[in-house]
């Protein structure tokens, strides 16, 4: 017996051994198949053990499985609808002997699940076996239909069945669930994926902990997780779960690190038909501020404001129909809140609202949001990846990651909305009462804000919203908002009223602080509001701002796809805008000014440098194109928007100047803006109007038939607006009108501009290219007229007093060029009676701008062009005596007026030569004639350069007094403003009488001249100029005689009876007779620091000889000559005799040493009157009278003729 028990024993044992050891040396995964199978046929997707799957019963049985997934949906975006690294499940051995369940361990390592819902609203949550591909070995087979009686007998059999089965399963499932004790259910480093079309949502690293006595409990579980990048923390405690009676509940969510959190507890009461939960809702966070850095980040910015206690309590209750919170409580810093909301579906959806709060910081309330759209926008980094830590395959999703979204219930039915349905359900009812007695915002308060609202019969009325705000402002806005129809429409009504809009204005953070402080004050505004998604109608707009009204309505039609069509109406009566104008001090303006000015100056230096250039040195073509697109661009927002305005204004004040008669009128259509009338009817004294339409839907946008008119009585209001400078008085410019036409496309449009007032005419039409380059230009004509040049230049060079009548002025000429290169080719200068043509040609494209004028033809007069202060008579109008005596000289010479200051025609302004250097030149002007005082220069030709301040006349030619002249010479300003002059020029057979025409009694003076010169100076003024005058003269006169000495006696004798009749001349033209006053006369003149003296003369006559002494010191203006005469060869009564000039030399003291003259004269006379013979032909007539009445008459006229 022993030896059986033995055996059978041992048989035991090698029994419990076997089954304990052979599972773990059975090869497990051998029954993966079936094992995925099995899952396809219960679910129809397919299950994949990547990894080792294996059981054991030592120590206690357990079942392990590594990388284990179930497949999603066709079509989803993840192919995996559920990933898990490693999956382990161990149960202890011995409870299962007695039939109770106690799991050891449950883990689940890397779970990631994801939840997808689709387009047409199904999900990935329905599992329908029959998608599942058929296997095994029914495979294919057919299945026949039981009959119809049948199937129904067999249907109402199951139902029956499964009825039953469900008592018995509760019943059972209650006590089996009682035998299931939860040592650990652990889950690590969960992922939840959700995706929804545009948005994604995770839920990434849920770790989770949770042991239960029983299935029913009480269990309790703690865990953490990251949700949009926010640590997490939370737990929850589960009482023993009951069916018939109340069970405890409470769960806790905290922030990591964070001290405080939320708690919900109360208890569940599943024994009716519609489980309820009642209990308390309490919150609370000792400091704010730093739950927000921790949600945001440690490098947030988070204000103080935050740094407040948060603490919020409530009684909840909820069943399946309603849920109700009562007695709320909120407290966050200073604020107290309290009030009561509730919500109840049956036997209709109704909601009721109420909440008071002594005090609201909106301030704070601010920041909790901003730190809500930082965790947002740092969630949405991460929601970019996939599960698998890929980028997510919808570009658009991550768009919209910071969107929180729902999980949605198992259903793959998407619930049909009628498209008739209201916006509005018809069976919600709700009441809202929300009050704020003190509202800080900007850190200010804001009175009584509250909003009072119903909804009833799908339709929100606005019982009251209403805030007092700063400044004793008070807001109210009442109406109705329908949603019986579709879409919403609204009835709204508003009211603003302040005494003190000032502090609004200020409290929205705008600093009015600089405007006066009387303005800003009064203001209101009501009107109404009429829309619905398809219109928006503002009407009855009044706005009124201190002394300004605004009145009228803006309609808005939103029923397009694109942007709104709109109708603006508007109207302003008056409004000083410089009272609005906040004043900027001089100071700040000054510096403001500088750094201007140092931006513009770097902006043009940076210009220079990167502007793109062709090897021309000309603007790269592309920066058109370039623009072309900023234009597009700029209009792209107008696309699809239709408006019609009117807007008008009776005045506005600018700068002092009033414009009044404003009115707008025209539509915009997409990026065609048409213009149907502009006007101003008095703006600054300008009167303008436009109108024309600019298409922006070209490929390159254009202008069509754009026209704009502007008239002025006076540029004086305009200068005074604007600041800018005219060369004459503002009041001066009369009658002004503009006229501007411009049609084409906006990189070279067509340009038709005409500017005239009564004085002067400017015409200039053309086509514009690269208007948008970087260097625009014109080909077009240019024309410009003048009645009279005289009354123009009272405009143009008011301190130009020109001497005399210049005439009409015309100019016309072919333009071409642009700001760097421009040419006037074909010009024609009509001045007066002078007309002449040819070139000029402006380049500026290099270092050194260059002008070029070529001009030929014509006859100039410059005597008129000479500023009339600067013209005078060489000689002063009367005379009498030796100086009348001597000679006449023709009334139209002239020469410069000596200045009044010092007797002298010099001064000492200083010549600004610094102009010469910054420009270069090429002059080559060729006329018929120049006319000056009495010379004429016949055939004028001067060339001549400039270069760098260096001023060239390469040769001035001419016919001069029928002489050949040439001048040629240097103004050298290179290198100092105080220039250097080098003149060289020779006259060659000249003619006395056509250079200077002298009249003696009678007769003119004729012979040839010749003259050479070489002169130097320097100075910066005409007085340094003139007092270091340097250089030589030499003068030669040849055959001078008098123009009627052929008609005279080759031996004249003295003519008594002529020189008592005309004079002292009569004697010089009488004994001259038929012969020259000089065959030659030979100069040298010296010429030292201003001062020129004669240092030879040599005279050759028949009649006698002359000497000469003369000294002009033109820096003083004085001259000393002396000039001796002896005749007596040719006439014997005639003994020498001087003549001198001393003086100014504009108007010298002209005398005459003629005493030995008077004595011979009176000698002959009194021998004549006593009897005697005489010597004089002349003197055989007697006279009537005694001799003594004779003598005293003769000697009367000599006296009246020689003077003292």
């Amino acid at each position: 017996m022993k030896k059986i028990l033995a055996v059978i024993g041992a048989l035991l044992v090698v029994l419990v051994a076997a089954m304990l050891i052979i599972p773990s040396l059975i090869d497990w995964n051998g029954y993966k198949a079936q094992i995925s199978q099995a899952v396809r046929d219960a679910t129809g997707r397919d299950l994949v053990i990547a990894g080792d799957l294996s059981m054991s019963l030592i120590p206690s049985p357990s079942l392990s499985a590594d990388e284990v997934s179930l497949s999603n949906l066709a079509g989803a975006q993840d192919a995996e609808m559920v990933s898990i690294g490693e999956v382990r499940v161990s149960v202890a051995l011995m409870p299962l002997l007695t039939g109770n369940v106690q799991v050891k361990e449950v883990s689940l390592i890397d779970p990631v699940i994801a939840i997808e819902t689709f387009e047409d609203g199904s999900n990935n949550l329905v599992f329908d076996p029959a998608q599942a591909a058929r296997s095994g070995p029914d495979a294919g087979t057919i299945t026949m239909p039981a009959p119809s009686d049948q199937a129904s007998d067999q249907s109402q059999e199951q139902a029956g069945s499964s009825e039953q089965a469900s008592d018995d399963a509760q019943a059972g499932g209650s006590d089996f669930a009682s035998t299931i004790q939860v040592d650990r259910l652990e889950i690590e480093n969960a992922t939840i994926i959700y995706r929804a079309p545009g948005s994604v949502e995770r839920i990434e690293g849920l770790t989770i902990g949770v042991s239960a006595d029983t299935l029913n409990g009480p269990m309790e579980g703690e865990g953490y997780v990251f949700y949009r990048g926010v640590p997490l923390t939370f737990g929850f405690n589960v009482g023993q779960i009951s069916q018939t009676s109340p069970f405890p509940v409470s769960v806790k969510l905290g922030i990591d690190k964070v001290d405080g959190g939320i708690t919900v507890g109360g208890r569940v009461d599943l024994s009716s038909d519609s489980p309820s939960f009642d209990g308390q809702i309490n919150g609370d966070f000792e400091d704010l501020r730093q739950a927000a850095i921790r949600i945001a980040g440690e490098g947030a910015d988070i204000p103080d404001v935050a740094a407040k206690p948060l603490d919020i309590g409530g009684h909840i209750t909820a069943d399946a129909k309603s849920v109700t919170l009562n007695d709320l409580s909120i407290r966050f810093g200073e604020t107290r809140g309290s009030g009561a909301i509730a919500i109840d579906q049956e036997p209709s959806v109704r909601a009721d609202v109420a909440l008071r709060f002594n005090q609201l910081d909106l301030d704070s309330i601010l920041v909790l949001a901003d730190i809500s759209d930082k965790a947002a926008q740092k969630a949405s980094g991460s929601s970019d990846l996939t599960a698998g830590g890929g980028a997510s395959s919808d570009g658009a999703a991550s768009d919209d990651a910071g969107a929180a979204q729902s999980i949605p219930s198992q259903s793959s039915v998407k619930k049909g909305v009628s498209a008739n349905a209201p916006a509005i359900p018809a069976d919600l009812t709700a009441s809202i009462d929300f009050e704020v007695e003190t509202l800080i915002y900007n850190q200010t308060p804001v009175h009584n804000a509250r909003i009072n609202a119903a909804i009833a019969d799908s339709k929100i009325t606005l019982n009251e919203v209403s805030a007092g705000l700063p400044g004793g402002t008070d807001l109210a806005v009442f109406g109705s908002i329908s949603g019986q129809k579709p879409k919403l429409s609204a009835a709204l009504s508003y009211e603003v009223a302040s005494e003190n809009i000032r502090a609004v204005i200020r409290w929205l953070g705008v600093d009015v602080d600089g405007i006066r402080a009387d303005r800003l004050r009064r203001f209101s505004l009501t009107g109404g509001i009429k829309g619905s998604p398809d219109q928006l109608n503002i009407s009855d707009l009044d706005l009124r701002i201190d002394d300004t009204a605004i009145r009228g309505a803006v309609v808005a039609n939103l029923s397009g796809s694109g942007l709104p069509s709109l109708g603006i109406g508007l109207k302003l009566d008056r409004i000083n805008l410089d009272q609005y104008v906040a004043s900027t001090p001089s100071g700040d303006a000054a510096q403001n000014a500088g750094s201007g000015s140092s931006d513009a100056g770097s902006s043009g230096a940076d210009g220079a440098a990167t502007t793109t250039s062709n090897a021309n040195g000309e603007p790269a073509a592309g920066n058109g194109d370039d623009i072309v697109k900023m234009i597009k661009d700029a209009l792209a927002p107008l696309d699809g928007l239709a408006a019609n305005y009117r807007l008008a204004a009776d005045e506005i004040i600018s700068s002092g100047v009033a414009v009044r008669g404003i009115s707008i009128d025209g539509n915009i259509k997409g990026a065609n803006i048409t213009l149907n009338n502009f006007a101003i009817a008095d703006a600054a004294g300008l009167a303008a109007s436009a109108k024309g339409v600019f298409n922006g839907t070209a490929d390159i946008p254009a202008f069509e038939n754009l026209t704009v008119r502007v008239t002025a009585k006076t540029l004086e209001p305009l200068v005074k607006l604007t600041g800018i400078s005219l060369p004459a008085p503002a009041s001066a410019y009369k009658s002004i009108q503009a006229n501007l036409g411009v049609n084409g496309p906006v990189t070279g449009p067509t340009l038709d501009l005409d500017v005239s007032n009564p004085l002067l005419q400017v015409a200039l039409d053309g086509v514009v290219s690269e208007m948008l380059g970087a260097n625009p230009g014109l080909n077009g004509k240019l024309a410009l007229q003048a009645s009279s040049l005289n009354r123009a230049l009272d405009l143009l060079a008011p301190d130009y007093n020109p001497s005399g009548n210049l005439g009409r002025l015309a100019v016309s000429s072919a333009v071409k060029g642009n700001a760097q290169n421009i040419s006037l080719d074909d010009l024609k200068l009509v001045v007066g009676a002078f007309e002449t043509q040819g070139n000029v040609k402006f380049d500026g494209s290099q270092a050194q701008p260059k002008l070029s004028v070529t001009l030929s033809g014509g006859t100039l007069v410059v005597d008129p062009f000479l500023p009339g202060e600067k013209r005078a008579g060489l000689m002063p109008g009367a005379g009498s005596g030796p100086r009348k005596a001597a000679f006449n000289l023709p009334d139209r010479m002239n020469v410069t007026r000596v200045d009044a200051r010092d007797g002298t025609p010099w001064d000492d302004t200083v010549i600004d030569v610094s102009a010469l250097r910054s420009i270069d030149a090429d002059i080559a002007i060729a006329l018929d004639q120049l006319d000056f005082d009495t010379y004429s220069l016949v055939k004028p030709d001067l060339k001549a350069t400039l270069v760098s301040g260096l001023l060239t006349i390469a040769n001035l030619n001419g016919l001069l007094g029928d002489g050949d002249l040439g001048i040629n010479g240097t103004f050298d300003a290179r290198n100092s403003d105080v220039p250097q002059l080098a003149l060289k020029g020779a006259l060659d057979g000249g003619r006395i009488e056509k250079l200077a025409p002298i009249k003696v009694a009678n007769d003119t003076v004729q012979g040839g001249a010749n003259l050479k010169f070489d002169v130097t100076a320097s100075g910066n003024t005409s007085r340094r100029l003139v007092s270091a005058l340097n250089g030589t003269a030499d003068l030669v006169l040849s055959d001078v005689r008098f123009s009627n000495a052929s008609k005279r006696s080759t031996d004249p004798s003295l003519n008594i009876q002529a020189l008592l009749s005309q004079g002292p001349q009569a004697m010089v033209v009488e004994g001259v007779g038929n012969n020259d006053l000089l065959q030659s006369l030979e100069g040298d003149i010296v010429i030292a620091k201003g001062i020129a003296k004669t240092t030879r003369v040599e005279a050759i006559s028949r009649v006698g000889t002359a000497d000469a002494d003369a000294t002009l010191d033109l820096p003083k203006w004085i001259m000393d000559t002396q000039a001796d005469f002896d005749l007596s060869k040719k006439i014997e009564e005639l003994p020498p005799f001087s003549v001198y000039a001393k003086g100014k030399i504009d108007d010298p003291v002209i005398t005459g040493r003629m005493d030995k003259i008077a004595v011979k004269v009176l000698d002959n006379i009194l021998d004549k009157a006593l009897g005697g013979g005489g010597s004089s032909s002349g003197s055989s007539e007697s006279g009537g009278g005694s001799a003594e009445d004779a003598a005293k008459g003769l000697l009367k006229g000599l006296l009246n003729q020689f003077g003292r």
